[in-house]
């Protein structure tokens, strides 16, 4: 019996609009998202970086979330801070020496520092070397934003006031990713709307960004 490729197809655009119209049912969905925005916004205003990690896809998001902010997004403007926990030297060597779960905690343990964010993502909510990351971010002092599908996983015990989780209103994976890929671009707005409002994006500094570094100017496109 031969697929009908056109109805999966249409199949999979639907289920994504059902997880999306899930989460935006309950308010408490949209507002925290807005106070990671807020939270992520204030940590880089104040000189502070943003780290993110993950598995698998969650890995290539964490990456895919750092690089736009880094790099070009939408606009002109200056690098941000961020960085996705990715380099195979540093994830082959802990993962090698002190096992995977630790992979993303030792990297906290060296470069993070108090006020950076750390932003963890975890379909299943249950990343063991996720869930060390945070344990090493509360020790440094940093801030911690979650993604998780459903509420599980995760250790219960009081966090402060800053602890931000973002679960999913489901339980599979890819639909915790396409909430993921709409919260990373709200958080990304959010952050360059808050650094012009600041006047971080002097017209001086914007022809900077515009030239490469042998001086020319950059080619007009988006990641």
């Amino acid at each position: 019996m031969a697929l009908d490729y056109p109805s999966m197809v249409a199949e999979e655009l639907r289920e994504a609009a059902r997880v999306l119209d899930a989460f935006l049912s309950d308010p408490q969905h949209v507002l925290h998202v807005e106070q990671a925005a807020v939270l992520m916004a204030a940590a880089i205003g104040h000189g502070h970086k943003i780290i993110s990690c993950g598995n698998g896809g969650s890995h290539c998001d964490a990456m895919h979330f750092a690089e736009e902010l880094s790099g070009r997004y939408r606009d002109d403007r200056r690098s941000l801070p961020a960085i996705a926990i990715s380099d195979p030297s540093h994830l082959t060597c802990v993962g090698n020496d002190y096992g995977y779960e630790f992979i993303f905690s030792r990297f906290i343990e060296g470069l993070g520092q108090p006020g950076d964010v750390l932003l963890g993502l975890s379909t299943s909510g249950n990343s063991a070397n996720v869930i060390r990351a945070v344990e090493a971010a509360r020790r440094k002092n940093m801030r911690v934003v979650l993604l998780t599908g459903k509420e599980r996983g995760f250790p219960r015990r009081p966090v402060r006031p800053a602890f931000r989780t973002l679960a999913t209103p489901t339980a599979s994976r890819k639909s915790t990713s396409r909430s993921s890929t709409s919260s990373f671009y709200w958080w990304r707005r959010w952050s360059l709307k808050k650094r012009k409002k600041a006047g971080f994006d002097s017209e001086e500094t914007l022809n900077s960004a515009r030239q490469t570094p042998d001086g020319t100017d950059a080619p007009d496109h988006d990641s």
